[in-house]
Parts: structure tokens; C-alpha cells; sequence
């Protein structure tokens, strides 16, 4: 769950910027150990980049969404799989675009090497993606 995100939201295109510090796995101690590990981002390169290229009909109302990820300074191709989007309203009027988007990543690709540590190379990604819908202002 990315909690500090950035999101341009358009017709079959995805771009989102996450701070890295503001992702959760919902158990406070699992979350001290993988900041402490910089699994995700460091002083360095605090946010993460998501940012589709193509998208494709999965079936069900999900869309497949290839891209480049950019983690630790480094880019590389992934799939993540959005399911059915929705735009709701906040107490304002603002529309609102959410989806839960997801994948599969390997954290070696991003030079995420983690010795004496018992964790898998493969890390389920999935983020819940709120973004404000453009041209779309609450009335006054």
C-alpha cells in the first residue's frame, strides 16, 4: 500500500510515483526490517516509478499494464495486472480515480541483494492507486 503516491491516470497509460518510505505490508515489525534493508529505496532514490508503455484486455474487467519500473536508480520492464477501476467522490466532489494494481517482481534485477537474510527472490507487488481525475474540479 503506497500511501505517498503520484498518479497521472489516462487512457490505458499509468504513471506513478511512489515514496518508497510509505509503503506498508500491514505488520509493523515485517516493515522496520525491509526499510532497515532499503529493499525498496534508499537515501539515494527514496521514490519508485511506474510507468506503462502498453496495455491489454485481461478479461473480467482486468487490464494488463507492461512498463518500466524504476527502483534503486535502475529501470526495467514489468507486468502488473489492474483490476476494474472506479471513480468515486470525496466530501468535496472531487472525483477520484482508484485501482489496485499487481505483480510479481524480482528484486535481484534491481541489484536488491540481501545476505544472511531468508527472503524470497520474488516479491508480490500490489498497489491500491488513487489519483485525482484530470480536468475534474469540485464545485464551489
Amino acid at each position: 500500500d503506497g500511501q505517498e503516491a503520484i498518479a497521472e491516470v489516462a487512457k490505458d497509460e499509468l504513471d506513478l510515483v511512489i515514496d518508497a518510505r510509505s509503503l506498508t505490508t500491514r505488520s509493523p515489525e515485517r516493515d522496520a526490517r525491509l526499510r532497515a534493508m532499503r529493499l525498496f529505496g534508499d537515501d539515494d532514490h527514496p521514490a519508485m516509478r511506474f510507468r506503462s508503455t502498453w496495455a491489454y484486455e485481461k478479461g473480467g474487467g482486468r487490464q494488463g499494464l507492461q512498463g518500466t519500473l524504476t527502483m534503486h536508480g535502475s529501470a526495467h520492464v514489468v507486468e502488473l495486472i489492474a483490476e476494474p477501476a472506479r471513480v468515486v467522490s470525496d466530501v468535496t466532489g472531487r472525483l477520484w480515480y482508484e485501482a489496485t494494481v499487481a505483480g510479481t517482481i524480482d528484486r535481484r534485477a534491481w541489484g536488491v541483494v540481501l545476505r544472511g537474510v531468508l527472503l524470497g527472490h520474488a516479491v508480490q507487488v500490489r498497489l491500491h492507486v488513487r489519483a485525482a481525475v484530470p480536468g475534474v474540479r469540485p464545485p464551489r
